[in-house]
């Protein structure tokens, strides 16, 4: 999501939201709100300046589910009229509502690759390794693959108090993804 709204993605065309834009259109869940920041306390992409030698802040680029800003290098701040931020590494994404995961559910340890389309309105790929938990039995599962349609899922996705710190991610550790199908 962060590559559509960075300056070079505009410049080219090949973004799809605007600022004003919702990409909750009619949320149901967690509203999403994220940043992208020049230095994060363990984000391995920390950095005080660009190679352009910007000196890099923090700016918010969805704020409850609706666009606000784009970010970017130097460069393509400039073709753009914009003030350029940047090229920031850090993202941040706020945490969610969700303390625990009650009921049914698949709880994804490893993917061979998780693919998101914004301009096919999908979400999906193969699992490698889950547990399925249903009722108090926890079972593995490998082998099988989740699809969805990425609007409905943003809508109703539900995001973890508890947040983690991976390369330049920080945020929450885990997220909840109803509107899947699992085959």
């Amino acid at each position: 999501m962060a590559f559509n709204l960075n300056y070079s993605a505009v410049y080219s065309h090949s973004n799809l939201f605007k600022k004003g834009d919702r990409i909750q259109k009619q949320p149901e869940g967690d509203l999403i709100n994220i940043a992208m920041a020049g230095e994060i306390k363990g984000c391995a992409g920390s950095t005080k300046f660009d190679s352009d030698g910007l000196s890099l802040g923090c700016v918010s680029l969805v704020k409850d589910g609706v666009v606000e800003n784009y970010f970017g290098s130097n460069r393509f701040g400039q073709y753009l009229g914009e003030t350029p931020t940047g090229d920031m590494r850090c993202m941040q994404v706020s945490s969610g509502s969700v303390k625990e995961v009650k009921g049914n559910y698949l709880e994804v340890l490893s993917m061979s690759g998780l693919q998101v389309d914004f301009f096919n309105d999908y979400i999906g790929g193969e699992v490698r390794l889950a547990y399925w938990h249903e009722d108090d039995k926890v079972t593995p599962v490998t082998g099988v693959a989740i699809s969805g349609k990425l609007s409905e899922v943003l809508n109703h996705i539900s995001l973890s108090e508890q947040t983690a710190v991976h390369n330049g991610y920080t945020g929450p550790a885990k997220a909840v993804l109803s509107h899947m199908a699992i085959f």
